[in-house]
């Protein structure tokens, strides 16, 4: 989700630039962190080259989401390909805001317990030794 909302973020606003359409792809492609990602920009920008459209050619690859890919199409066909890439970027962080909104949720009361034991274990380490002593006091 990360990697996608970056690679709209950066399409987006080489398209809204005025950078031509191939040098965006190439460039997307270019800071693209997943191995997949970029393939796929590449492959996608040779066939826009030939004259396929955005959504067709990123559709081939099978890397992309389909919520993503449909977006684009809409994009293209109303003329507006970067405000939709902006807001598959919305999309797509608030998504991973809300991803790790529910991992911490559930998160903290795992750190809840594993340092309540932690704290048990201190306490009856330091309870033991108190009371070790104190036997050694009656022999």
């Amino acid at each position: 989700m990360a990697e996608t909302a970056k690679l709209a973020r950066t399409l987006s606003s080489l398209i809204s630039s005025g950078v031509p359409m191939l040098s965006a792809l190439r460039i997307t492609g270019g800071i693209a962190g997943n191995a997949g990602f970029a393939a796929s920009l590449s492959e996608s920008a040779e066939e826009v080259r030939e004259g396929r459209m955005l959504s067709q050619a990123l559709h081939k690859g099978d890397v992309f989401p389909s919520l993503m890919l449909r977006l684009i199409a809409i994009g293209e066909q109303t003329g507006r390909l970067a405000p939709m890439l902006r807001h598959v970027e919305k999309i797509y962080e608030s998504q991973l805001q809300r991803r790790i909104d529910q991992l911490l949720t559930l998160l903290t009361p795992a750190l809840t317990i594993m340092i309540g034991v932690m704290v048990g274990g201190l306490i009856i380490s330091v309870m033991s030794a108190i009371l070790s002593i104190n036997e050694l006091a009656f022999k």
